[in-house]
């Protein structure tokens, strides 16, 4: 068998042509080798900021702590949400949440923490939102929209809670948008404010929820400090540093008992008939105290006449314990 040999020569101009090509090449690399690195950074660092977080379904819980200064320490509120099962409402399944623990610290204008179910939730993964259905109710509203970007309003049932509390002009924007590395993993936080002069900044965790409650509301009544101690899945403690555990219940100790206030709306005088002497304060809006007198255990009138048109808030203390609420004055 024959083997042919070929023998290749390139010219001087085909050599010159080869050396230009590979220079050019050279420079372009270098030109834009960079550029080329910092995409594919950017492109990485996007794939990971695009991980959604969906609310847990099973097996975890939110501990919270809710006080407010000058709060007696056997007063001081430690509470937790926690999900105990699932249920199906019209075509979608919920998750069903309960409070438990201890509601002692009657802030103004805070109502007593229900104790037992208080709604249950679903997670729409697609749309990034988590809705929710009141107790004895079928229709579903938004409880998180993880959608929202800086400048918008928050809208739906924690808003409709702040409301309730503060007054129908009452609204929370989104300031801006963040992240925080949790276990391992960077998640969203939506940075918010309110438009009251009880302004309050406080912040949403993707998959987590409010840091200051999770179904409370954006705010309360003034002066009181919501807190997000820990959220616990599956035995792993996902926000939070130390032991995260459930609080032991111990609902509504220290109590007042009979306190009857009337009328409410009132445009003059105010009647508070309680079962034992206590101190009495009334607030307006901004936390200033206008009223702070010791009643006797009986039925006893004040005059508020003088105050202009609103909302306020009252609270009772004594030996029993703590209540407070809200008053109309019109």
């Amino acid at each position: 068998m024959t083997t042919k040999k070929y023998e290749f020569a390139l010219t001087v101009s085909q050599i010159k042509f080869v050396k230009q090509s590979t220079f050019i090449y050279l420079a372009i690399v270098k030109k834009i080798g960079p550029i080329i690195l910092l995409f594919l950074f950017l492109n990485s660092f996007s794939m990971k900021s695009q991980t959604y977080y969906p609310f847990p379904t099973n097996n975890s819980f939110w501990r919270f702590n809710w006080g407010i200064p000058g709060c007696i320490s056997q007063f001081i509120t430690d509470y937790q949400y926690q999900i105990t099962g699932d249920t199906i409402i019209g075509l979608n399944n919920y998750h069903k949440l309960k409070t438990s623990g201890t509601f002692n610290c009657r802030t103004p204008g805070v109502p007593t923490k229900p104790s037992g179910y208080v709604g249950a939730y679903r997670n729409d993964i697609l749309a990034k939102k988590v809705y929710i259905i009141e107790p004895d109710s079928i229709n579903e509203q938004i409880l998180y929209d993880f959608n929202l970007v800086a400048g918008d309003t928050i809208k739906g049932y924690m808003v409709k809670q702040a409301i309730n509390k503060i007054g129908p002009t009452y609204f929370a924007v989104i300031d801006s948008i963040d992240s925080l590395l949790i276990n391992g993993n960077y998640r969203k936080r939506w940075n918010y404010s309110t438009n009251t002069s009880l302004s309050y900044s406080g912040n949403i965790i993707e998959g987590i929820g409010n840091t200051y409650d999770l179904l409370g509301g954006l705010r309360s009544g003034f002066d009181d400090n919501g807190n997000l101690i820990c959220h616990s899945k599956n035995g792993i403690i996902i926000y939070g540093t130390g032991s995260c555990t459930l609080v032991s219940t111990k609902e509504d100790i220290n109590k007042i008992g009979t306190v009857e206030i009337y009328p409410n709306p009132t445009h003059s005088v105010l009647n508070i008939k309680i079962s034992s002497s206590s101190n009495f304060k009334l607030f307006d809006l901004t936390g200033k105290t206008l009223i702070k007198k010791q009643l006797s255990s009986n039925t006893n009138r004040l005059d508020v006449s003088k105050y202009p048109k609103g909302i306020y808030f009252y609270q009772l203390i004594s030996e029993q314990g703590l209540n407070s609420g809200k008053l109309i004055i019109r």
